[in-house]
This record gives structure tokens, sequence and C-alpha cells, in this order.
């Protein structure tokens, strides 16, 4: 019998994915690159682009810094 993945991660899932679209979003309409909000935030490109996709969740500090 399969295990069911507890419905807190779906929902972590949804909110990462959400997030990095709207990470994504406010960097095009601003004309930005990955790398240039990248280096604002003290992250390398790779992180960053992991935070658009949802991979991993930005903290709220680093969110505060873009603001």
């Amino acid at each position: 019998m399969r295990k069911r993945k507890h419905k807190n991660s779906h929902l972590e899932y949804i909110k990462n994915k959400r997030i990095g679209r709207n990470l994504w979003i406010i960097r095009k309409l601003n004309r930005k690159t990955q790398r240039e909000l990248a280096e604002i935030i003290g992250v390398s490109c790779q992180q960053y682009s992991k935070y658009e996709k949802g991979t991993n969740l930005i903290s709220a500090s680093k969110l505060m810094i873009l603001a």
C-alpha cells in the first residue's frame, strides 16, 4: 500500500510555486535579471532560480530586501 503524502506538504508546494511565480512576474515587470536580484539579496543565481521555480522557499528577510 502506498503512503499518502501529507496535505501540508501539498499546500507547501502550492505556496512555494505561487511565491516563485510572483517573484518572476515582479522581476519581469521591473526588467531585472536573476543575477541582479540574486546580488541584491546576497544569494547565488542558482539559488534565486530555485526561488522562482518554487523549489526552495525564499525567507521573509530576503523578501523584505526586495520589497
